[in-house]
C-alpha cells in the first residue's frame, strides 16, 4: 500500500485506463449524434455521461473521501463512494461474521452496513476527514479497518444479548463464543491486515501457498523445519522455505515504507 512491483500503483492505473477507455467511447458515441447526426446535447443522453465518466474517473481517493464529506450531500459523489469501495467493505464484515449465507450472523450484515454508515456521517463526519491516504487502496485498508470494528462492536453485542440455548445441538453450541474483548479485536484487525498485506506483495501461480507459509512463519511462529513438514506445500528443502519467506519479507518491508 520497488516501481515495477508495486500493486497497488499497477491496480490504480489499470482501473484509470478502463475509466478512460469508457469516457472516451462515451465521448464518441455523443460526438456521432451531435455532429454527424444533428441530435441536440441536451437530447443526447451519452453526451451526459460521457461529462460524468471524465469528471470521476481520475479523483483520488483523498478527494473523493472530502467530496463525501461535504454539505450538502453530494450524491454523485456518494455514488462513485460506494461503486468503488462497496464490495471491500461487504469482505471486511463477512470476515467477522462468516462468509457463508448460512452463518450464524449473517443476519447481522444489512445492520452493519447501516451502521457503518452512521459511522461514517456522525460527528461532522469526522472518520471520512480523518482518511489520510491518497489512493484508491489505502482508502480501502481504511474502510475494512472501520467495518471491521463496527461489525466486531455489533456483534459482540449480539452475542452479550443472547445466551446460548441448551437444546442446541453440540456443533451449535460449540459455535458460541465468549463476547469479543478489545484486546481480541485489535488482534483480528492485525491478522486481517496482515492478510491483505501479504496479497499485495504476493503473486503467480503459488500465491495462496505462500500466503499460507508466512502466515504460518509471521502469525504462528513456525519455523521453516516445521513448515516442510506439512504435506503438500511442494517444498523440497528447508533452505527453499527460508528463501521464499525472507523474499517476501523484503516485499513487506518495501511494501510497508510507502504506506
Amino acid at each position: 500500500m520497488i516501481k515495477a512491483a508495486n500493486h497497488e500503483e499497477w491496480g490504480d492505473s489499470r482501473t484509470k485506463k478502463r475509466w478512460r477507455f469508457f469516457s472516451l467511447a462515451l465521448a464518441g458515441i455523443a460526438a456521432v449524434e451531435i455532429f454527424i447526426l444533428g441530435a441536440p446535447s441536451r437530447n443526447c443522453p451519452f453526451f451526459g455521461l460521457a461529462l460524468l465518466a471524465a469528471l470521476w474517473h481520475d479523483l483520488s481517493a483523498d478527494k473523493l473521501f472530502k467530496r463525501c464529506a461535504g454539505l450538502p450531500v453530494d450524491e454523485n459523489a456518494w455514488e462513485e463512494f460506494f461503486r468503488r469501495y462497496q464490495q471491500d467493505i461487504r469482505t471486511a464484515i463477512c470476515r467477522v461474521i462468516g462468509f457463508s449465507s448460512n452463518s450464524r450472523y449473517n443476519y447481522l450484515c444489512a445492520d452493519i452496513m447501516q451502521k457503518l454508515n452512521v459511522r461514517l456521517l456522525e460527528n461532522g463526519r469526522r472518520a471520512l476527514l480523518s482518511f489520510r491516504g491518497k489512493t484508491d487502496q489505502e482508502a480501502k485498508a481504511f474502510l475494512r479497518r472501520v467495518a471491521a470494528r463496527v461489525a466486531l462492536t455489533i456483534l459482540n453485542q449480539e452475542k452479550n444479548s443472547q445466551p446460548p440455548d441448551s437444546s442446541q445441538d453440540m456443533s451449535d453450541s460449540e459455535m458460541y463464543v465468549d463476547p469479543i474483548t478489545k484486546d481480541q479485536e485489535d488482534y483480528i484487525i492485525l491478522l486481517d491486515t496482515i492478510e491483505q498485506c501479504l496479497r499485495e506483495v504476493i503473486h503467480g501461480k503459488n500465491k495462496y501457498r505462500n500466503i499460507l507459509i508466512c502466515k504460518l512463519a509471521f502469525i504462528d511462529g513456525l519455523s521453516a523445519k516445521e513448515i516442510i513438514e506439512i504435506r503438500g506445500l511442494g517444498f523440497g528443502t528447508i533452505h527453499a522455505v527460508e528463501q521464499q519467506i525472507t523474499r517476501i519479507r523484503g516485499k513487506l518491508k518495501a511494501y510497508l515504507k510507502k504506506q
